[in-house]
């Protein structure tokens, strides 16, 4: 599928009629990958985004971290007055590496999201400073872009803690050995502590 710019076409990807966005992750459908809205062109009918954006478009997020296969969206788009109104869910596997036995391991996200979209430059307040509007998203060329949001959306959603589970017990401070394969026969290191110091005293000589 090209690059598509709805607003002038009508249904271009489905309408509500023939699915919900965020009822379930869709399966197949078309590739999302180059669609993108101009918001002063777009009708009030609703459109139904469903399908997917291949891993190679997804190329700031793929900078990140690897992205083996596609990523699914199941979104709805409305207007909502001058504004673009996007809501329903996304998501796809990413292979990290564990912050503990540094071992590389898939994760599936998926993101439930209600976004707004504005066509123009964000406002200022009197003296210069930055408006902040919650899930308000100001887009000066007034052109909304679906792989963006979604890549925006996957990028927040990757986890600050990377472990490939909970009980991970990482590897030997000493040989390096994973000990998520067992014991590897170090002695447990010194702790270095405030009180370490006294464990000597009893052997300097008066």
């Amino acid at each position: 599928m090209g690059a598509a710019v709805i607003g002038h076409r009508g249904g271009e990807w489905g309408s509500p009629e023939k699915g919900m966005a965020g009822a379930g992750r869709p399966t197949g459908g078309a590739d999302l990958g180059e669609v993108t809205i101009i918001l002063e062109k777009i009708g009030r009918k609703p459109y139904l985004m469903q399908g997917h954006l291949s891993a190679r478009a997804l190329s700031e997020l793929g900078g990140l971290v690897p992205v083996p296969g596609p990523v699914w969206v199941d979104l709805l788009a409305t207007r909502d007055g001058s504004s673009l109104h996007v809501a329903g869910r996304l998501g796809g596997r990413v292979e990290l590496v564990c912050d503990r036995c540094l071992q590389p391991f898939a994760r599936e996200l998926e993101v439930a999201t209600d976004r707004e979209f504005v066509a123009g430059p964000e406002p200022l307040h009197r003296g210069g400073e930055w408006e902040v509007q919650d899930e308000v998203v100001y887009l000066e060329d007034g052109t909304f872009s679906l792989r963006r949001m979604v890549e925006e959306e996957l990028i927040l959603a990757l986890p600050m803690r990377r472990l490939c589970r909970e009980a991970c017990a990482g590897l030997c401070m000493q040989c390096g050995a994973d000990h998520n394969l067992g014991a590897c026969g170090c002695s447990p290191p010194d702790r270095d502590t405030p009180f370490a110091v006294l464990k000597n005293l009893g052997s300097i000589d008066p």
